[in-house]
């Protein structure tokens, strides 16, 4: 009898599966863009000139998605798509750098390292720590 992590290992042999895992992934990324941006199902629909019914099925991931509609959704959400491909075993994190209206000349923990470091009987602090 095949256990469920045998039948999830053979899934994720499939382009199929690989096809939904990455329509998910989108649909979770969408939402939480329209959460930050306080943008409702309706308000996108309606940038979007189309139904708040196709706005929740792209967002329960059962669209079958074009990289234009893709496109289309995440500009209309006030954000834009980035494609990634990376070898198969590596593990991926996304994070976004947010712009600041100012930036510090140092970021305020290497100031802290930096301060530390000129403190006597540190001896030989690194600031790569």
């Amino acid at each position: 009898m095949m256990t469920f992590a045998d039948k999830l290992e053979q899934a994720g042999q499939r382009d199929s599966y690989w096809a939904e895992h990455s329509k998910i992934d989108f649909a979770i990324d969408l939402e939480r863009l329209m959460d930050r941006q306080n943008i409702r199902k309706s308000d996108l629909a309606m940038r979007m000139a189309t139904s708040p019914a196709y706005i929740s099925k792209v967002l329960r991931g059962d669209a079958n998605l074009t990289i234009e509609s893709m496109v289309r959704l995440a500009r209309a959400a006030g954000g834009t798509l980035h494609i990634h491909i990376a070898p198969q075993a590596a593990k991926v994190r996304w994070f976004d750098i947010l712009a600041r209206k100012r930036e510090p000349a140092i970021e305020p923990m290497a100031l802290s390292w930096a301060n530390a470091a000129r403190k006597p009987g540190h001896g030989r602090l690194s600031l790569a720590a």
